[in-house]
């Protein structure tokens, strides 16, 4: 059992990247959605993408700056930017399903 010491550790991690991509990747469809909805045509396709060829280049760096940050403030500081990102969406996703005038809520 000495050689899987790490297992419980690296699937609590598997787990939780699955998670906060699953709920970003909604988002983004979601954002979609709601950007067509508000009458401004295909913006949301256009933000996936600049999000996605923003991405690219970031990875070529990447392994730089997790030498010098470490993994714990690596992975904090993406899971904090991807849940913000997922905040950031929500409330325009309520508003979509649930329009009232009048209130900002």
């Amino acid at each position: 059992m000495s050689n899987y010491q790490n297992l419980s550790r690296v699937i609590q991690i598997a787990v939780s990247i699955f998670l906060l991509y699953c709920a970003f990747f909604t988002t983004q469809n979601l954002e979609s959605t709601v950007l067509d909805k508000d009458d401004l045509g295909s913006l949301g396709f256009y933000l996936v993408g600049i999000i996605f060829l923003s991405l690219t280049p970031a990875a070529l760096g990447s392994s730089a700056v997790v030498k010098k940050w470490g993994n714990k403030k690596c992975l904090f500081y993406g899971a904090f930017g991807h849940s913000m990102f997922v905040a950031a969406n929500i409330l325009p996703a309520y508003r979509l399903d649930y329009p009232r005038p009048g209130n900002w809520l």
